[in-house]
């Protein structure tokens, strides 16, 4: 399983092209440049909330809407520093007491501050910040947490299944040990130049759920008639071959209203090509068909 796990990670980071690996270049630098302030502010004691406060801002995990609760969070500063404190100092052991213990954290965040506009309990905006909280602090030992969702799509796409389970504590240890099982992948060595591989893990769930890439990939694979006609004539050593050439070289940089990266429209017709009509996501039949009869698929996916 750990062998289909490398090359499932290799293949995604592949068919991704530059514009997926931008993405995972961002999402990784705003961790490696914030994390180490933040847990510079999570070691004093007792805990400088303000420093706290400047570095929290600046990590992409906590969207706007949670940096509210955040704020409500620290106007009591003294509670405030106290329930970080223990979070990170009575951390247990044991996995069933640590995820009690963290469980225990998100109640009393959201008793401080942690609601939503609609004056509901944010218990999911306080697993993030508790998670965030314990990625700085423990940088070997924890992902950060940015939704449910996102963590199970996320190792869906590697043919895992995150199990159902009932409380945020438990889950966010589940996530991270995934993420230390891919920080052992020799595809993960593509993209884990930096200090903190757990790091690099968040960044890369972060990554899989942006649309940008996305957006940029499916502009990229528009393709012609006569371009598949005169791919599908080749042989498959030159299918091959033109594949890795494309793969390898320096994409072309092109500019609209953002810069983006054009992926080779061989590629795309060999992927399509190998599909044969079938998603290679999740095995079923294209959903729809072009007007010339063929099926479509996004090559991204």
């Amino acid at each position: 399983m750990l062998r289909d796990l490398d090359a499932q990670l290799m293949q995604w980071l592949m068919s991704g092209g530059e514009p997926l690996r931008q993405v995972i270049r961002d999402e990784v630098r705003n961790r490696i440049n914030y994390y180490p302030v933040l847990q510079s502010a999570l070691q004093s004691r007792p805990i400088d909330i303000q420093r706290l406060a400047n570095a929290v801002k600046e990590c992409w995990v906590f969207h706007r809407s949670r940096q509210l609760r955040f704020r409500l969070f620290i106007e009591a500063e003294v509670h405030a520093q106290g329930l970080i404190t223990r979070l990170l100092d009575e951390l247990p052991a044991y996995p069933e007491a640590m995820a009690r213990h963290i469980d225990e954290f998100i109640t009393e965040a959201v008793t401080a501050g942690f609601w939503n506009e609609k004056h509901q309990r944010d218990y999911a905006g306080a697993a993030t910040f508790a998670s965030l909280l314990l990625t700085a602090y423990y940088p070997a030992e924890f992902v950060d947490y940015p939704s449910t969702s996102r963590w199970a799509d996320f190792v869906a796409r590697f043919g895992y299944e995150m199990p159902l389970m009932e409380s945020y504590g438990k889950r966010l240890l589940w996530v991270s040990d995934f993420g230390k099982t891919l920080a052992k992948q020799a595809s993960f060595s593509v993209i884990s130049l930096f200090n903190e591989p757990m790091w690099v893990a968040s960044g890369l769930c972060w990554s899989s759920g942006r649309t940008d890439y996305l957006d940029q990939l499916s502009h990229e694979e528009q393709t012609s008639e006569s371009d598949l006609a005169a791919f599908a004539c080749l042989s498959p050593e030159e299918k091959h071959r033109i594949v890795w050439e494309n793969i390898v070289a320096q994409p072309e940089r092109r500019a609209r209203q953002a810069s983006y990266y054009v992926r080779s429209r061989q590629i795309v017709l060999y992927a399509l090509e190998r599909a044969a009509g079938v998603c290679e996501g999740c095995g079923r039949l294209a959903p729809f068909v072009k007007p010339s009869g063929e099926p479509f698929l996004e090559v991204h996916h």
